[in-house]
This record gives structure tokens, sequence and C-alpha cells, in this order.
């Protein structure tokens, strides 16, 4: 379905302002819903894995790495230089073995990046409207992953790499080859469900794992009748039918949050917008009263808005 290029509400688009707490929530639920498909095919994994790089890049680069990062107070992903994955495989199947046909499965190291994005303009309405939007986003995502990786070998391995304009690979960017695929695996989920190629398949390799795994044992479609076929069939289609839905709920519930930006006219809004910032915000709770953006409770709201609408539109 191709939106309409005008996705505005009042004149101000409910996805253009500051990012919610829901998109975050999206993000890590979708984040854990793929960790538990692994979960199920017994793949192990880690979650923002701050030293997946070890045992790929020697000293003193690492080193360097390590210490750039520790020494930075906060949560590790937000320390200035660091690149981390938000899901790290170590025993992600790659395919079978051709050597003495024995049917065996390959397995190797694998990241992955997840990456939610919302009904806009600037997702939908393309001038390509051959490329899906999960297709084009995930290439952006691999481009900028790159980036981020040259840019750790110019920060620490200046030895090696120099300015980085030499066509010179440094240990980082060599380290990112011994991955699954030579590069980050993306996770693009859309506003709707839809998800790219490389997801797509992701989902394919867990439902096969899942369903020769104890938990597909289990599985019969004498008793499933949702779908006809064999335990793989089923695990497939419940795996692809719990990404939709979180996906499309997580969207619903980050523009439902932002339905009290709707105003008459475009000026309203922005200004709206802007009082509500975090920045920005009336906090009645320091005179006395109830925060209503604490638990989105209306409680002290109307006479908050009275008192705006006053102070910016001289209304009585």
């Amino acid at each position: 379905m191709r939106p309409q290029k005008d996705v505005v509400v009042h004149g101000l688009s409910l996805n253009n302002v500051w990012p919610s707490q829901v998109s975050t929530k999206r993000h890590s639920s979708l984040q854990h819903l793929i960790q538990d498909m692994m979960r199920i095919g017994n793949i192990d994994s880690v979650l923002e894995a701050v030293n997946f790089f070890h045992g790929k890049v020697g000293q003193p680069f690492i080193g360097d790495y390590v210490h750039n990062i520790i020494r930075q107070p906060g949560n590790p992903r937000n320390a200035r230089h660091a690149v981390v994955p938000d899901i790290h495989a170590t025993n992600y199947p790659t395919g079978r073995q051709v050597v003495n046909a024995s049917g065996a499965t390959r397995s190797a190291d694998a990241i992955f990046e997840v990456k939610t994005y919302n009904f806009c303009p600037t997702r939908y309405d393309h001038n390509n409207q051959n490329i899906n939007p999960a297709n084009r986003r995930a290439r952006e995502i691999v481009s900028q992953y790159n980036c981020k990786v040259r840019k750790l070998d110019i920060m620490f391995a200046a030895a090696v790499v120099g300015d980085g304009n030499n066509n010179v690979i440094g240990p980082f960017q060599n380290a990112l080859t011994l991955f699954h695929g030579k590069t980050i695996i993306p996770l693009c989920f859309g506003a709707f469900g839809e998800v790219n190629e490389d997801l797509d398949k992701v989902i394919q390799c867990l439902a096969r794992e899942a369903a020769s795994s104890d938990e597909g044992l289990t599985i019969s479609p004498l008793i499933n009748t949702d779908r006809k076929g064999g335990a793989y069939r089923i695990m497939l289609q419940q795996f692809r039918r719990a990404i939709a839905v979180t996906a499309a709920n997580g969207h619903s519930q980050h523009i439902l949050q932002r339905l009290h930006y709707v105003r008459g006219t475009e000026q309203e809004a922005r200004d709206a917008c802007r009082s509500h910032h975090s920045d920005n915000r009336w906090r009645p709770y320091q005179r006395g009263g109830y925060s209503w953006f604490n638990s989105h409770v209306s409680e002290g709201y109307a006479m908050f808005e009275q008192f705006r609408n006053g102070y910016y539109y001289h209304m009585p």
C-alpha cells in the first residue's frame, strides 16, 4: 500500500516529533523476539555484545579500543566510537556439510542490527517504488556499519591504515569479514510488519532450526491446523505472524502517544511539540501538582493547556 504524500495531521506529522519511549520499547521487543526464536533453535546469542571483536582483532588495537570504551561512564553502547551490534549469535547455521555427506550443519559467528521505521514520506514515498522500503533501509544500515568500522581502523589502527585513504584494510575491517555474510546482517521492521530480504532469510533459517529442535518434535499438523505441512511450515507461519503483530502494534502505540500533539494549525502543533519537549516541559509536581506526562493521564493537562494557549495566542 502506497501512502499519501502528505502524511500530516493538522499541520504536523505524528512521526516528525521527538522520539518517544515507545520507539525504544518496540525496538527492544523485536530484539528480544528474535533472540527467543534463536533460543528455540538452540542458537546461542547475546544482546548488545560489546566484546564481539575479541579473538578477531589482535593487540594492541583491541586493547586500545576496549580501554576507550571502559573509561567512559554510562552504557558502553553509548560510548564514543563504540560499535555494538544488537544481537551476536555464536553458532548461527550457515548451511549443510558437504564432506562425506554427513548432513551436519555448519555454523559461524553472525552479528545482527535491528532497525524499525515509521509510516512517513521519508521511508514510504520514494521515487523508485520498485525498491522495498525495508530493503532500502537495510542497504543504509550496511553502509553505515562499514563506515563505523573504517573509523575504528583510523582511530585505533592508524599505524596500519594511516588516514584511511590508501585503500589498506585494517584489523577491524578484516574482523568484520570473519562474520557470516562478511558484514552486519540488517533486520528491518516496517510500520505494517514488512521486512527486508535478509530478515526473511533469517526467519526461514530460525524456523528450520526450531522445527528440528525438541520444540519442533512436539508440533503435529494433526493438532495445529492453522497451516498445512510439517513442523517447519507451522513454525515459519508462527514466526512471521509474531514479527508482523509485534511490529504493527509497536507502531500503533507510537502513533497513539502522539495524539496530544494534534492541533488545528501547523503553528499550534509545533508550539505544542516544543512545549512538551523534555527540555521545556511544564512540571506541575514541582508546584505540588501531578505530572500528567509521566503516566499519560489527564490530570493537570487541561489547566496547563489553558495557560499555554493564553500565553502563545493571547486567549482569555
